[in-house]
């Protein structure tokens, strides 16, 4: 019994550690997405980590430990492969929210539940078809990685889709009877194989937030743009998960006038996405800020800042929403020279 409860530690421990990865993101983008994973990677750790304490503590608790295995059939592969589908088309429903995770989540067991009870299927069966769907799509997103524009690094796209496929061949080769696709089978090796797969599922969530979002980062998308809409544009604003979110208010000669708030990006991070044509630039001084603004209204809603050339300093008075948890802090922009450098790491991609 020895390497059932071990097996079953290391895939329970996989689990938890992929769902901390996870967890990150429900609270920034993707935040139906990923909150859909964590469910999904909990059900699984929490069956194999009962399943590791009946191995190798207590056999008394054999009929829970097949509960929530069901109960992780039901939901786990097939949870992930929406997950996963669902950061890789971008869907803006549920991006800031999680509250169609949860109708996602129900629906699933749900009808999950209502196979099972009615008759229809037999329960082993209904696992099997929601793994097979789970997996399939998990495979897709893996595909559309590496044959489309995606935005893993071909390696990412590759561990991904072997994962997925680890999970069904060891499946089929050393699964048995229900399990043959999900894999909850007593098998020598067979959660180790499970658990190695479900790693897999960090090259996703590492690259979920489109420019390799690590563990210990966040980043948030900002939309905005001027009064009139005719100028929009997008961009991407990271930072560590530890740092609040700051927005510079500088007391110098043009932004004092016009009460300009500045968040910072590099300029791989913004795109205009309309209004090119109806911009104009106003410049002064040395020149190398490019104050742009909308020639139709007026307003100022972005610009290339004197202090970091190679970025743009986003107005968070213009953005479509104000981020949550921003905090502004004072710049001394009429002591420009002695403080500017203070800013110059707000536009570099580390």
């Amino acid at each position: 019994m020895l390497n059932f409860w071990l097996l079953d530690l290391i895939l329970g421990l996989t689990c938890l550690l992929m769902a901390n990865q996870y967890w990150y993101l429900t609270r920034e983008r993707f935040q139906s997405a990923a909150l859909i994973i964590v469910a999904a990677l909990l059900c699984m750790a929490l069956a194999a980590l009962v399943g590791a304490y009946r191995y190798g503590i207590d056999p008394g608790i054999t009929e829970l430990h097949r509960a929530l295995s069901r109960l992780s059939g039901f939901t786990s592969f097939l949870l992930i492969g929406i997950g996963l589908l669902w950061a890789r088309l971008e869907l803006t429903w549920g991006s800031d929210n999680r509250a169609p995770a949860y109708v996602v989540m129900v629906l699933v067991l749900a009808s999950a539940i209502g196979f099972s009870e009615s008759g229809i299927l037999m329960p082993s069966t209904v696992v099997d078809l929601y793994s097979a769907l789970g997996l399939l799509l998990w495979l897709l997103v893996a595909l559309l990685e590496l044959v489309g524009s995606g935005r893993l690094p071909r390696n990412h796209a590759l561990l991904l889709g072997g994962g997925a496929l680890l999970a069904v061949i060891s499946g089929l080769l050393i699964g048995t009877g229900s399990s043959k696709l999900l894999g909850l089978a007593r098998t020598n090796w067979f959660h180790l194989l499970l658990a190695v797969s479900v790693f897999s599922c960090y090259a996703r969530g590492r690259c979920l937030s489109e420019i390799n979002l690590l563990m210990n980062e966040i980043t948030t998308k900002l939309q905005g743009g001027c009064h009139c809409g005719a100028v929009r544009f997008t961009a991407l604003h990271k930072r560590n998960n530890d740092d609040p979110l700051v927005a510079h208010a500088c007391n110098c000669s043009m932004c004092e006038k016009l009460g300009y708030l500045h968040l910072i990006v590099p300029a791989q991070n913004f795109e205009l996405v309309s209004g090119e044509d109806v911009l104009s630039c106003y410049t002064f001084n040395t020149g190398v800020a490019k104050h742009y603004f909308c020639s139709r209204c007026g307003v100022k809603s972005f610009y290339i800042p004197r202090s970091n050339p190679d970025g743009y300093s986003l107005n968070a008075r213009c953005l479509d929403e104000r981020p949550r948890g921003l905090k502004v802090q004072p710049f001394d922009g009429q002591n420009w020279e002695q403080h500017a450098a203070e800013l110059a790491h707000l536009s570099q991609n580390e």
